[in-house]
């Protein structure tokens, strides 16, 4: 808990300071004009003119109080303008972690379980394969195959911001498969490591020898030792669909809080990218804490 604390304290001014350093900012971004008078009056009216400490002072007295203040060219409320992508986002990750899991969890097993053989070496490969490729190529690759190919889905993934991607659910599955995809690689990675050296130990084997069923043995003997661990690495998928969802939801032009915060960049609107990245850190440290928990629970759990 400690750590993440300190954690997103150093993050915080990070962040802001970081936005700060871009060329530009929000009036030479929102300025109908490229006169130097124009873009000063600007400044003036949006309160860019003021000291950056003081900027950040009112941004993280906000932050702390609940207030996530306005965007600096529009004016509009931050918590109004990200609610909806932030829904629509927490909708995708949800169905691309489920599959993730799914996936991940049975690849790994049976990759475990058959240490060193054909389908082991077959898994093993293709998941490395699929860690070494950016989450950009697999959607491209996925949009090639399931929609410009077979037109089984559409190409792209807009709808009203107002509404909910669950109306029309044929819209989420190409950016959820893809981040189901790229997260499953390194999660099925993780599970035949820990199956491998769980199938390993005595008790295990000794199960195979007194004549019980694999499936038996797997579920009563390997899986029990092996599921905080388990446990623990599906914990740590989080960062994994957090950080692929700014690229996959640009790729399919899905309106989440990725695509707005690459928006709020470009209008160097500091604010509000501050705010939404530190949500974003605040999850990941949270899915830490949980699969540190799990840690501790494999240490003292089930199989110790």
């Amino acid at each position: 808990m400690l750590r993440t604390s300190v954690s997103l304290t150093l993050t915080t001014p990070v962040v802001f300071f970081a936005v700060e350093t871009l060329p530009g900012d929000a009036a030479s971004a929102s300025a109908q004009s490229t006169s130097t008078t124009v873009i000063d009056a600007q400044r003036e009216r949006l309160g860019l003119d003021r000291p950056v400490l003081e900027r950040f002072g009112d941004w993280l007295g906000g932050l702390m109080t609940g207030r996530l203040g306005e965007t600096a060219d529009t004016g509009v409320p931050v918590a109004d303008l990200i609610a909806g992508p932030m829904r629509s986002t927490a909708v995708l990750a949800v169905a691309a972690l489920v599959p993730a899991v799914i996936l991940g969890v049975t690849l790994g097993v049976l990759a475990g379980t058959r240490a060193s053989g054909r389908l082991d070496r077959a898994i093993s490969s293709a998941s490395s394969a699929l860690m070494a490729t950016p989450e950009f190529v697999v959607a491209v690759g996925l949009l090639v195959l399931l929609s410009l190919w077979s037109g089984l889905l559409p190409p792209v993934s807009l709808f009203d911001t107002g509404s909910s991607p669950l109306t029309e659910p044929s819209l989420l599955v190409l950016p959820a498969a893809t981040l189901a995809v790229v997260a499953s690689a390194p999660l099925s990675r993780y599970i035949r490591a820990v199956v491998a050296t769980e199938n390993a130990r005595d008790h295990v084997e000794a199960a195979r020898l007194a004549g019980l069923s694999e499936p038996r043995v797997v579920r009563r003997h390997l899986l029990p030792g092996a599921l905080a661990p388990m446990a623990q690495a599906c914990a740590s998928l989080t960062p994994y669909v957090v950080g692929g969802t700014i690229v996959v939801e640009q790729v399919f032009g899905y309106p989440g809080i990725g695509s707005l915060l690459v928006s709020r960049i470009a209008a160097r609107d500091t604010v509000t990218v501050a705010t939404v990245t530190m949500i974003l850190a605040a999850i990941v440290a949270v899915s830490f804490c949980i699969a540190d928990v799990c840690g501790r629970w494999r240490a003292t759990g089930p199989g110790r």
